[in-house]
């Protein structure tokens, strides 16, 4: 390894910022509730191996510039990282919303969602991202590539009842949820979602072998998808593009998406 750089291992708070990169993750992390890590522009956060962030109802924020992302990925691109659990307690059974996620330029390549544990679906979904019952969640201008999942979403899922969630001008591409479990979305899984917002993202060459080659929508309402652009996803089930099945008419897919080359066709939702 070059020189420089700093190991961190199980508790983690503060801010890293790049006079401390790289930051080499040498085990599992938790953010505990109530505290805070705030990563800044020109980090890299590079896992040295099956190793995961549990942030349990405490706040990340990692923010970088248009310049300098914020980087995640594996040492060795041949053994993927764990991936980020955020939701309220280590279990992500509390019910109160609490936590907050802000992820702006930033970048999310080679994580894997295995099933490590069969009783704790939580860390079998979502491949760089699974999110459940935060307060507030944005994350925008932000890449996830060549990410995987278990079982939903090969790049994230969200699971959220409140309308303080935002997910824009992000690139998704080439994310793959193995579906083997059941569920979908290659790229993106929103599970219970209300009035979130899904704007300007592009969804490439991700894949699904359960629905929904890029997203896939579970009993969600109140959902506004605006001006993305889904191109050449693929799945093996309904929905080469969209898969949404659950109060599909309080969905909104507005003309101002682009769809183009998805297998088996675009969009399939059911009421």
């Amino acid at each position: 390894r070059p020189a420089g750089g700093i190991e961190v291992a199980g508790s983690v708070s503060g801010v890293w910022d790049k006079s401390l990169s790289p930051v080499y993750v040498m085990a599992d992390l938790t953010l505990g509730s109530d505290k805070a890590l705030i990563i800044k522009a020109g980090v890299s956060v590079i896992f040295t191996g099956k190793h995961r962030l549990s942030v349990e109802g405490g706040q990340l924020k990692i923010v970088g510039s248009v310049r300098e992302n914020v980087v995640f990925r594996a040492e060795n691109k041949d053994q993927p990282w764990a991936g980020i659990r955020a939701c309220p307690d280590e279990l992500c059974q509390q019910e109160e919303p609490k936590g907050k996620l802000e992820v702006r330029y930033a970048s999310f390549e080679n994580a894997r969602k295995d099933n490590l544990d069969p009783n704790d679906n939580t860390w079998r979904r979502g491949g760089a991202f699974y999110i459940r019952g935060l307060a507030t969640a944005v994350i925008e201008d932000s890449l996830f590539r060549n990410n995987s999942a278990h079982e939903r979403g090969g790049a994230v899922e969200i699971i959220a009842d409140n309308r303080n969630v935002l997910f824009r001008r992000n690139t998704l591409e080439n994310n793959t949820n193995d579906g083997s479990a059941g569920g979908g979305g290659g790229a993106l899984h929103i599970t219970h979602g209300r009035l979130l917002t899904v704007e300007s993202n592009f969804f490439i060459g991700n894949q699904s072998k359960g629905e929904g080659g890029a997203l896939y929508l579970l009993d969600s309402a109140g959902i506004y998808l605006r001006n993305n652009t889904f191109k050449n996803n693929s799945s093996v089930g309904p929905g080469g593009a969209i898969r949404c099945d659950g109060h599909a008419a309080m969905i909104s897919i507005d003309s101002s998406n682009a769809m183009s080359a998805n297998t088996p066709g675009d969009i399939l939702c059911d009421p």
